[in-house]
Formats: C-alpha cells, structure tokens, sequence
C-alpha cells in the first residue's frame, strides 16, 4: 500500500506520486499483486486526474485520517492480501522491492 500522510495540493507532491506509482508499474514480480493507494478523502477531490492511471490497477482507499497511522490502519483493514508492505507516497521503490520484501516475509 501507498500512504500519502502529506498535504497535496503541490505539484511536487503529485509528481513524487506519479513517480511513485510508476516505479510500481514497473516492479520485477510475477505473482498476483494488490495495489492500494491511501488518501485522506479530502484530499482526493484534488488529485489530478491522470494520478491513479500512473499504476494501472491500483485501487483507491478514501479514508478520513490524516495521520500516516491512521491512514495506515485503513489500508491494512482494506487490504485482501496476506501480505502487506506499506510504502511511502514520495519513496521511489527500486524494482526489485516488492520481490525483497515478499521474498523476506515468507523466510520469517
């Protein structure tokens, strides 16, 4: 899940998401992946349009919290995989980072 716990409305902001969401496009990993996108539900009537389509599939989660925790908790509620790596809406994954991090879960 990506958690945007920061204050949009920049187009920074929405550039690092674009970013963001692109470098999850384009994740070395061939397994069934879900992609949740959190948002403060306010803050979602600003998005640009063209965010969401920067990640072909991802689902959007509008939540009332604005804190990362709260945002996070919503995430981990809406969430149907078993599971779940939470990721910064201005970190840049490489793309390799979904298969570290599965791949890490399933050794512990």
């Amino acid at each position: 899940m990506v958690v945007s716990d920061y204050r949009p409305g920049e187009q920074k902001s929405w550039n690092d998401l674009r970013k963001t969401l692109a470098a999850l496009a384009n994740q070395e990993f061939d397994e069934p992946i879900e992609y949740l996108l959190l948002e403060n539900r306010s803050d979602l009537k600003r998005m640009p349009e063209d965010v969401p389509h920067t990640l072909p599939g991802v689902r959007i989660v509008a939540s009332d919290g604005r804190s990362s925790y709260e945002l996070k908790n919503a995430g981990v509620q809406n969430a149907t995989a078993d599971l779940v790596m939470v990721l910064d809406a201005d970190c840049v994954p490489d793309r390799r980072w979904v298969r570290a991090g599965v791949d890490a879960m399933r050794k512990r």
